[in-house]
């Protein structure tokens, strides 16, 4: 069994056999069925996709201080965030009204 605990994938097994559990840096593109809300994603949960950084994650925070996000495209007004940066990373975000 893998759990995801604050962005880390934690193997049970490790755990049930008596090991120290092996942390790894969770990548959203080797499992695309994890979303993030960009409404309400942490700066760690966003700087964990692929092509978004810690800096980036914090402009799409203070972005979102300021209007919620309503729709996926509205991510470009995020400054660094491209055409190009959108579409790379829309299949790991969206966005519950």
């Amino acid at each position: 069994m893998i759990a995801i605990i604050g962005g880390f994938v934690i193997h049970d097994f490790f755990v049930q056999v008596g090991y120290t559990p092996v942390k790894h840096k969770y990548s959203r593109s080797q499992n695309s069925s994890v979303k993030i809300d960009l409404n309400t994603a942490t700066a760690t949960q966003l700087a964990s996709i692929n092509g978004i950084g810690p800096k980036t994650a914090r402009k799409i925070i203070r972005y979102r201080k300021i209007k919620n996000f309503k729709n996926l495209s509205e991510i470009t007004r995020v400054k660094g965030i491209g055409q190009k940066k959108a579409e790379k990373i829309k299949k790991f975000i969206f966005i519950d009204n």
